[in-house]
């Protein structure tokens, strides 16, 4: 799962939005220089105001809206376009003494829409147990699936661009896979250990791939997708910063190649072209024809249970 967070870059700019000013003495200050020694020191006398006066509210407002005098336009609404691209499926997998799967999870899949026929295909899988002195143990084994995928005959049943707004809420910024690295954010041992489960971690030799055949059949998907786009003086897109309840790395690398041939009407301050931010909200569907596998390999890490950060 991908764990949401407000970007460093939108807090340092709110805080430094609503915040900037603070350190300057208000109508309840007075300051008086006195001299002693050649030194100057500054005495703040806090004078206290009516007693139940309640402090001014500050409205929030978003840190990246801008006003221009032209905003940032799309030229033309893009079409969807077919995209080929890697991914890797990591599975949970709990393997009994015999070496047979009888759980399977697919674990911060990159595309959502195919963990559930994933799940389906690895509870057929079958290994040589782990081991843990001398003996065939159950565990949660930990499986890397690379994929080559092949999305087709896509459409955009909703697609809008707007430039971002003073009063838009502030987004939720979802942070981006960072591959195997991430794996690190799982504990040791699962949060709810089984007797006679030994984790993974502990084991001395790990299971070993017997029959996992992967075959994953054509599927019709719909995947929702925002972001806020920052868009050059050129109009080009140069960055996508993805927003909303849940991320698919596989969508992201996707609309990110279409981006890169979107453009914009800049925006104008005067007639000096400027740097803008727009937010995104579209509504894909598509049909994964083809996911083929490239590589394989287990892991001696934990991947059942709640991961930290």
């Amino acid at each position: 799962m991908f764990r949401p967070f407000l970007t460093a870059r939108l807090a340092t700019l709110l805080a430094g939005t609503l915040l900037g000013t603070a350190s300057n003495p208000g109508l309840a200050q007075q300051a008086e220089r006195k001299k002693g020694d050649g030194a100057q020191e500054v005495v703040v006398e806090v004078i206290l105001g009516p007693p139940g006066l309640e402090p001014a509210e500050v409205a929030p407002f978003h840190p990246l809206s801008r006003s221009f005098e032209r905003p940032p336009k799309l030229t033309e609404v893009p079409a969807a376009q077919d995209y080929r691209g890697k991914a890797t499926l990591f599975f949970a997998l709990k393997i009994d003494e015999t070496g047979k799967v009888v759980q399977a999870e697919v674990v911060d899949p990159p595309l959502r829409g195919i963990a559930a026929a994933a799940a389906e295909i690895a509870v057929r899988w079958v290994f040589d147990p782990a081991r843990k002195d001398g003996k065939a143990v159950r565990t949660w084994a930990a499986y890397g699936l690379d994929l080559v995928i092949d999305l087709e005959r896509p459409v955009f049943t909703s697609f809008s661009v707007a430039p971002v707004g003073r009063n838009d809420a502030i987004p939720v910024v979802l942070r981006e896979p960072v591959g195997e690295e991430g794996l690190l954010r799982f504990p040791r041992e699962p949060d709810d250990p089984e007797p006679g489960v030994v984790s993974i971690e502990e084991v001395d030799f790990l299971p070993g791939l017997k029959k996992t055949p992967w075959k994953l059949e054509p599927i019709r998907l719909k995947s929702r997708f925002s972001a806020i786009l920052q868009v050059s003086p050129a109009g080009a897109v140069e960055r996508i910063i993805p927003t909303g309840p849940s991320l698919e790395p596989f969508i992201l690398a996707w609309v990110r190649t279409l981006a890169a041939r979107w453009k914009f009407t800049p925006a104008l301050d005067g007639e000096t072209p400027q740097r803008a931010y727009v937010n995104l909200d579209l509504v894909a569907e598509y049909e994964i024809v083809r996911a083929k596998e490239s590589a394989r390999r287990l892991l001696k890490k934990n991947l059942k249970g709640s991961p930290a950060g």
